[in-house]
């Protein structure tokens, strides 16, 4: 069964969307084409293309949602 994405691959953007707090899903390629849902946040989006997958959990996301905050103005370390 050949849906253009490995296994591996899969697995990877399934932990990413979870870091983002969502639950991948897809559907059997025996059923017909192969289409990707995100669960979360309570909704769910439809994601039909590998393509649509990826945008959905680009690493630029994940490390945006994940960055430190600022140090607060008058918190600087010694000299």
């Amino acid at each position: 069964m050949n849906i253009g994405i490995t296994e591996k691959e899969f697995h990877t953007l399934r932990a990413k969307a979870a870091i983002l707090g969502y639950i991948l899903h897809r559907t059997d390629a025996d059923d017909g084409p192969v289409a990707f849902f995100a669960e979360g946040k309570g909704q769910l989006h439809y994601l039909p293309t590998i393509e649509r997958l990826r945008a959905f959990v680009e690493p630029g996301q994940v490390i945006r949602a994940w960055a430190y905050p600022r140090q607060a103005a008058g918190q600087v370390g010694k000299s």
